[in-house]
């Protein structure tokens, strides 16, 4: 696979290992604010919409935890790659402050948010953990969603439903999320940390299997029988067999064709 690309992402120096030029992916970018405040001033395109009508349902709502003088802003996206679903969790960690009951930003001079996404599950209710066991604050701990939301959408990792639909628009990378929400075609993998998902190399090789599989969508596998195979390999039928053994007749006959021993010296 060769890239043709205006930007560099981290599993680009994987092709320094080799590529092949006669399988060029262009990796053009196009992203669309599609949250529902949105006037979309650009057209989302029908294929797009298609597949966002589907993401959108099983993507759960913004949960927030507000402990000690800090919250946790969880936010859904989901990263399509190479026809293989992969959602994540968006942690955004802020310093606020609280006056008579008020929710205030803290002062500018405060650390700025602390982002992390998470592709795993368990990773992500480890961490949810953690904050629940902080000390409570006055506010709610959290509101919005329920772990139960959290848990079904985190198990779709691996889920093949849009492969058929990447194919058929030839699709390698596609993302929704962020805030605004957004679906954006050929997004930075970097930037979304793809890498706590594959390394450059496992990437590159994925990528490159998927636009293979572009190129000869109807190649089958020939299977050749045995029967053709076996003399190929200088092999015949009964190669690592066991000759049939003799029948009682034939032990028999083989026994009268022997010559009588003679017990006599001459």
């Amino acid at each position: 696979m060769h890239i043709i690309s205006k930007f560099h992402d981290y599993y680009d120096r994987a092709m320094q290992h080799g590529q092949d030029l006669g399988r060029p992916f262009l990796r053009n970018q196009d992203a669309y604010d599609v949250s529902r405040t949105s006037s979309r001033a650009v057209p989302v395109p029908a294929y797009l919409e298609a597949v966002l009508a589907e993401l959108r349902p099983a993507m759960p709502a913004l949960a927030e935890y507000r402990k000690g003088n800090e919250r946790l802003i969880v936010r859904p996206g989901v990263v399509l790659f190479a026809g293989v679903l992969y959602p994540c969790a968006a942690l955004e960690r802020q310093p606020f402050n609280i006056h008579n009951g008020l929710l205030y930003p803290a002062s500018l001079s405060q650390p700025t948010p602390t982002w992390r996404l998470v592709y795993s599950g368990d990773e992500l209710q480890s961490l949810l953990v953690q904050w629940e066991e902080r000390p409570k604050s006055p506010l709610p701990a959290w509101r919005a969603t329920r772990h139960g939301d959290w848990e079904s959408f985190m198990a779709l990792r691996g889920s093949k439903k849009w492969h058929g639909w990447a194919q058929e628009h030839h699709c390698a990378i596609l993302s929704v999320g962020g805030s605004p929400l957004t679906i954006a075609v050929n997004p930075e993998l970097h930037a979304l940390q793809f890498y706590r998902v594959f390394t450059p190399e496992q990437a590159y090789q994925e990528l490159d299997m998927f636009l293979g599989g572009l190129a000869a969508p109807e190649r089958n596998t020939v299977v050749i029988e045995d029967k053709y195979r076996i003399p190929q390999h200088g092999f015949d039928a009964q190669s690592f067999r066991k000759d049939p053994s003799p029948t009682r007749a034939e032990k028999r006959a083989a026994r009268a064709a022997k010559p009588a021993r003679s017990d006599s010296l001459t």
